[in-house]
């Protein structure tokens, strides 16, 4: 039966207790996954491949780290730098970025498209919304 390259596999590693750091496999390219976003608003730092959107998520040295894509020596040195120097996983972890959920995403659209409406001399949208159909 084959995979469904659509679904993250189960987390390579994801030490527990007072560990920060979440490894996943990937195996298809996104260009903001969640998983990301997940991990970050979680505190842990992210290793992931030096890719696209993931690069751009996941600063190098900055609440994570980068790997050569397919290069499975450069993965196994990050993994083993984390294991071996805590300080740097506290350091790292303590760089990890916030990211805003759902709800705080939607709340900014809609302040910026009710800014816009408002500049065109038109209504907001939640004096639209509160007004009967």
């Amino acid at each position: 039966m084959s995979q469904n390259p659509t679904r993250h596999p189960k987390p390579v590693i994801e030490p527990a207790g007072h560990h920060h750091y979440r490894l996943n496999r990937t195996f298809v390219y996104e260009n903001q996954p969640n998983v990301i976003i997940e991990a970050f608003n979680r505190g842990k730092i992210v290793i992931c491949s030096d890719l696209g959107g993931m690069a751009e998520m996941v600063q190098d040295q900055r609440g994570g780290l980068l790997f050569s894509p397919g290069d499975a020596d450069d993965l196994r040195e990050k993994v083993k730098f984390l294991v071996e120097n805590p300080a740097e996983v506290e350091r790292l972890a303590s760089s990890v970025p916030q990211w805003p959920t759902a709800e705080e995403q939607v709340d900014r659209l809609m302040e910026a498209l009710d800014r816009i409406s408002s500049a065109r001399g038109g209504n907001t949208l939640t004096e639209n919304s509160s007004q009967p159909n």
